[in-house]
């Protein structure tokens, strides 16, 4: 016979392994590129019914410190939302949700009207930076829009891939010249 479930005399349980490296260890032995190896189910079939696996800290166990949920968004249309959150403030807060229907991100919102879409109750913040290079950020603050570079790199607006408008770091502009 083969063992399916291993408790080590450390605490670490295996499912399918009989050397669990991990204080849970489940390994699937299969050729399907994608296997489910955990599986949470809630019974209920209400909106906002749903699955979570909850982390928390050693000396408060019942204190959850951050969560992703699984919840189901409209149970008529089988749809289930993506839910982050950590503990902030004081309380477990959601911080960021994928829409199942949409496959839209919100940061900071519930219900995201775009692909990306961020809410702050302070500046609302876009950080596009690559390493040793330019950083872009756009900004929605409460009386202005700001879109630009944070870094000392001139900012450029394209077109069909080919660059049109330049903000050099000095404040010069060019249009149809990448060097004014």
């Amino acid at each position: 016979t083969t063992e399916v479930f291993t408790i080590l005399d450390g605490g670490n349980v295996g499912i399918g392994t009989n050397s669990p490296a991990y204080k849970i260890d489940a390994r699937v032995s299969t050729s399907a590129s994608i296997v489910a190896g955990l599986n949470l189910d809630a019974s209920g079939n209400s909106n906002g019914d749903g699955s979570a696996i909850n982390f928390s800290r050693a000396s408060n166990v019942l204190s959850s410190v951050a969560k992703i949920s699984a919840v189901k968004a409209e149970v008529s249309n089988n749809e289930t939302d993506l839910v982050f959150s950590n503990f902030a403030a004081g309380s477990l807060t959601e911080k960021m949700r994928i829409v199942g229907a949409s496959g839209n991100v919100g940061i900071g919102t519930a219900s995201p009207s775009h692909t990306v879409h961020v809410v702050s109750s302070g500046n609302g913040e876009i950080k596009a930076e690559r390493t040793s290079g330019a950083a872009i950020l756009t900004q929605a603050q409460s009386a202005l829009g700001k879109f630009g570079t944070t870094s000392n790199h001139n900012l450029q607006f394209m077109a069909n891939n080919t660059g049109h408008l330049t903000i050099t770091t000095a404040g010069n502009v060019g249009i149809g010249t990448t060097s004014p």
